[in-house]
């Protein structure tokens, strides 16, 4: 028993010691700017998607004004293979606009997470944000 209080007390003898504020500001830093940067290679690779996804609904649109035509009756005498290829486009048509919906949300979000980390660590200066 008194081996083991002798133990305590030299341990505690030993000084205890933490890093310098210099360095703790460096770690909080450097881990702020691995949240910078996951958050901008998330909103890039949304923005590229979205870019992308927005030509080919563009290219799409284009097609299905060619296909449909512009006579009031074109669909009362259109060729029964032009009314599927035209539901085909439309069912595209509505599945992209619904993911470019989405990844305007995704991108909004994230701008948001980049602005309220800014908002949370004022004194980081991070390149990334």
């Amino acid at each position: 028993m008194k081996e083991m209080l002798n133990q305590v007390f030299r341990s505690r003898a030993l000084a205890f010691k933490t890093r310098s504020p210099d360095r703790d500001r460096q770690s909080d830093a450097a881990n702020v700017a691995l949240v910078a940067k996951a958050i901008d290679a998330a909103l890039m690779a949304a923005e590229s998607e979205r870019a992308g996804l927005a030509r080919r609904v563009a290219d799409v649109l284009s097609r299905a004004a060619v296909t449909v035509g512009n006579d009031v009756d074109e669909y009362i005498d259109r060729d029964d293979r032009d009314t599927v290829h035209l539901n085909r486009m439309d069912v595209e048509i509505q599945s992209g606009q619904d993911r470019l919906k989405q990844l305007d949300h995704n991108i909004a979000q994230f701008e948001a997470l980049k602005a309220e980390l800014a908002l949370k660590f004022p004194d980081v200066a991070v390149e990334a944000m």
